[in-house]
């Protein structure tokens, strides 16, 4: 029809990538507090709000449980977040700084001395959370589950974010080439004029 847009109505276009990502990325932010120190001043986004709806939610899955220890991760969510926030704050001022969307240095990188943060970040987090998990469902269910299922966010979060900078990096070397190709032309157009 004339006047119509030949694109699809709002609502029923497919998801981004980050929105995929969503539910994994916060369930890894909800441990990522109590595993990294010195996280950029920005990386505390939506996810952190979303910790806040998405655990009351898990709960309710519960119906019957004791859900206190749930509950006490949540509120020692809340004090390692306001502990991050501070802890930003009182960097401020110091240089140089990293980037601000920066997920932290791991806590845990003493513990294995010879890897990298990569490695510490995609699969010794991960497994520690899980196993923590395991552990603590033979006291709390609830939140012995919840672990195990933030260490797989964590796990893909992290490997979803390796990926995305891989393909930045892959597309600021073909920018490189791009760019040398282009300026090779412009000098033989430049050596060809009169």
């Amino acid at each position: 029809m004339y006047g119509q847009s030949s694109q699809s109505p709002q609502g029923s276009s497919p998801l981004t990538f980050a929105e995929l990502l969503f539910i994994p990325r916060t369930l890894a932010f909800s441990v990522e507090v109590f595993l990294h120190t010195r996280m950029g001043e920005r990386y505390a986004d939506v996810q952190a709000v979303a910790v806040l709806v998405l655990v009351p939610l898990y709960a309710a899955l519960w119906e019957g449980r004791d859900l206190r220890p749930l509950f006490v991760f949540l509120l020692l969510y809340v004090a390692m977040c306001l502990r991050n926030r501070v802890e930003g704050i009182l960097r401020r001022g110091e240089l140089p700084r990293g980037h601000s969307r920066y997920t932290g240095v791991p806590r845990l990188m003493r513990q294995v001395p010879g890897r990298s943060e990569l490695h510490v970040k995609q699969y010794v987090e991960p497994a520690v959370v899980f196993l923590l998990g395991g552990v603590l469902c033979l006291v709390s269910e609830p939140l012995g589950v919840y672990l195990m299922l933030a260490a797989g966010g964590l796990f893909v979060s992290v490997l979803a974010s390796g990926a995305v900078d891989r393909q930045q990096l892959l597309d600021l070397n073909d920018l490189l080439i791009e760019n040398q190709e282009r300026a090779e032309q412009f000098r033989a157009m430049r050596d060809d004029q009169p």
